[in-house]
């Protein structure tokens, strides 16, 4: 039956990723995107992958910041670079997965401490991710195009009351874990109850959000110079209505780095306000490239290095 769920699960996938990858071809002229493509400069370029870099520097700062204290830079900016290239390998945000193994394995810190900095790291991108549609959904024509506010105010209302319920009640739920979970799954239950919950500090969680921060602007800073780069020039409003849809596209699990989604989340959004989906699909296509090959690379070479089974 497992088996069964993981190979509907990884039709599904592949079905999502191939569907919008057909839409986005849907509409295309080769030729002309073609053309597009062939017309980007060298220096417009630059700006693009300056502030990739940039990002995926902040990621490092970001997951060092959450890691208990003496992991170091060097090593978070490698469990950040291997998740994120491995993501762009592997399905299903694999990557997460063998960023908690390379760090258990390197920091001698236990398999729950891991998880629950990796797990805040995602929350800080849900948080951002949900603040984003809340603040693009009134600059989008939401009649017209099927959007609303609903979902991301449930979603940020029920992650905030979710962890203040645990938090307030935390003995009952240690209780609970306790009672009614054999101890081989209430222990480490209760483990990570402490380490996401009871033990979350302002200050700690202020540093995750500020890296956050830092990390969602020079992303989206990446995707306005690729804008300009391409030669589509839309208001700042508009460009983080396409930014936040081409997020949600990269964040749903399909093909590994989100293609096929992702490209047809770039010319979803960008056809809203005009854009033509040849010139829309060169962007996409360099976009990803960007954020696709150089991690990709980066990743193997870390993977390769990791010796996940080693005794450390």
């Amino acid at each position: 039956m497992k088996r069964l769920y993981r190979t509907a699960f990884s039709l599904a996938q592949w079905g999502l990723g191939l569907a919008g990858l057909a839409w986005a071809l849907s509409e295309v002229d080769l030729g002309m995107l073609a053309s597009a493509v062939r017309s980007y400069s060298l220096v417009a370029m630059l700006p693009v992958f300056a502030m990739a870099t940039a990002d995926y520097i902040c990621m490092g700062f970001r997951m060092n910041a959450l890691l208990p204290r003496g992991t170091g830079l060097a090593l978070s900016m490698k469990a950040s670079l291997l998740c994120v290239g491995m993501n762009c390998l592997l399905p299903a945000k694999a990557g997460d997965a063998l960023k908690i193994l390379y760090l258990t394995r390197n920091t001698g810190q236990s398999f729950v401490t891991i998880s629950s900095a990796v797990i805040w790291e995602r929350l800080c991108d849900v948080i951002y991710l949900a603040s984003l549609l809340l603040f693009t959904v009134p600059n989008m024509k939401a009649d017209e195009i099927g959007v609303n506010m609903v979902m991301p105010a449930i979603v940020l209302g029920a992650g905030i009351l979710g962890f203040f319920t645990l938090r307030h009640w935390s003995g009952f739920f240690h209780a609970m874990y306790a009672r009614f979970l054999p101890s081989r799954i209430a222990n480490p239950l209760s483990h990570l109850h402490s380490c996401m919950v009871d033990q979350v500090s302002l200050p700690w969680l202020a540093r995750g959000l500020a890296w956050s921060a830092c990390t969602w602007g020079t992303y989206f800073m990446s995707f306005v110079f690729a804008l300009y780069m391409a030669d589509i020039h839309l208001s700042y409003p508009q460009m983080l209505v396409a930014f936040t849809i081409s997020s949600i596209g990269t964040a749903i699990p399909s093909l590994p780095g989100g293609i096929g989604l992702f490209e047809g989340a770039v010319v979803l959004s960008l056809s809203w306000f005009g854009v033509d989906a040849s010139q829309a699909l060169g962007v996409a296509l360099f976009f990803h490239a960007v954020h696709f090959l150089p991690l990709a690379l980066a990743a193997v070479i870390i993977n390769g290095r990791a010796r996940y089974w080693q005794k450390a």
